[in-house]
């Protein structure tokens, strides 16, 4: 098991805007977003419009996106009458302490693994599969003891092959009930008013993403305008920084707390999340000057109020005042550019695996 702060910080490549929500506005661009000569960073790979898609990579996608999207519409209710199972959302409080140390009135809590107000989806790996799944069966307010092996990859390195034994109790059990995948739902989230056009409408724009996605693999930086690349790492650990100083905490202490990682290794997150999105950003623009692709007026207006539906914003300018002109500006800029490569690339490279 692996925690980082990449796996919370994953996004798609064109659902820009789910990485504001995130951790908000961190838009490198200014009026002039990349105002260089942008073959010195990056060049457009040879032979992108032969880019090939397989029908499996679209299946896999549009599975994943229904799921995402019925999983934010899902209806959380309480429950008490049953014990918990996999799937299920738990708040619990735990505390841990050495296996070796465990039992003595002077042993001392593991502090970055103690958590009085602890809250996860039992299966989605957020803490040793041996202790979410150690939960599953007991019921609200009920109290019992886990005694597990960190693994090997543990973040924090102090504490890899350590055998724990954490405390915990069952504060509330919840159910996340999904809502039926019907014609109503669909009309509910979205403009289409049946299944089959909501899915031939999403399978268009998750073609264009894997499309993105593997021009943006091929790519090589040859180097990372030094402007761009500070904004996103300042921003990026000033975000965690400030919720460190929330919390009371340094940022150390946050981070070794909320993600099991070293400070070191959060560092490197922060240079890796940096080179990534200096990287799409470099490719963007360069095809929006290579092929004539920059926004009219018209054009961002349309594309905006598409956001504005999407995130029930009450008008452009609300939208605006959210997420900062310049990143819903990007954002619409990408959506015209994966437009154009999924229309360059042709169908016809569409198959099997």
């Amino acid at each position: 098991m692996s925690h980082n702060v990449k796996n919370n910080l994953k996004k798609s490549a064109s659902l820009l805007l789910l990485c504001v929500l995130l951790i908000g506005a961190l838009s490198s661009c200014s009026s002039t977003p990349y105002d260089y000569e942008l073959s010195e960073y990056i060049t457009i790979p040879d032979g992108w419009q032969n880019t090939q898609v397989t029908e499996s990579e679209i299946e896999e996608r549009l599975a994943e996106e229904i799921l995402r999207v019925r999983s934010n519409a899902s209806i959380a209710t309480e429950i008490t009458e049953r014990a918990a199972l996999a799937g299920d959302m738990v708040n619990i409080s735990m505390v841990c302490y050495r296996s070796a140390e465990y039992g003595n009135a002077d042993a001392s809590p593991i502090s970055e693994l103690s958590d009085p107000d602890c809250t996860f989806i039992i299966g989605i790996n957020k803490y040793p599969a041996e202790l979410e799944n150690a939960v599953i069966g007991h019921r609200a307010t009920e109290s019992f003891a886990v005694r597990l092996t960190l693994p090997g990859d543990f973040g924090l390195t102090e504490l890899a092959y350590q055998t724990v034994v954490y405390e915990i109790t069952l504060n509330t059990l919840t159910e996340l009930q999904l809502p039926l995948y019907n014609d109503a739902f669909v009309s509910s989230v979205s403009s289409c008013e049946t299944v089959a056009e909501y899915e031939e409408m999403l399978r268009g724009r998750v073609r264009e993403e894997i499309i993105w996605e593997k021009i943006l693999a091929s790519c090589e930086v040859k180097g990372y305008p030094q402007k761009e690349y500070n904004t996103y790492e300042h921003n990026f650990i000033n975000y965690y920084t400030g919720l460190a100083s929330e919390a009371g905490q340094t940022l150390e202490e946050y981070i070794r707390r909320k993600f099991f990682m070293e400070l070191s290794a959060f560092q490197a997150e922060a240079v890796e999340y940096a080179q990534e999105n200096v990287k799409e950003e470099l490719l963007l623009y360069s095809f929006v000057r290579a092929y004539g692709l920059e926004l009219s007026d018209a054009e961002y207006s349309d594309g905006a109020e598409i956001y504005v539906e999407e995130y029930d914003m009450r008008s452009v300018a609300a939208l605006e005042r959210r997420f900062g002109i310049a990143f819903v500006r990007k954002s619409v800029q990408l959506d015209k550019v994966l437009t154009f490569i999924g229309e360059a690339v042709s169908t016809q490279t569409v198959g099997t695996e």
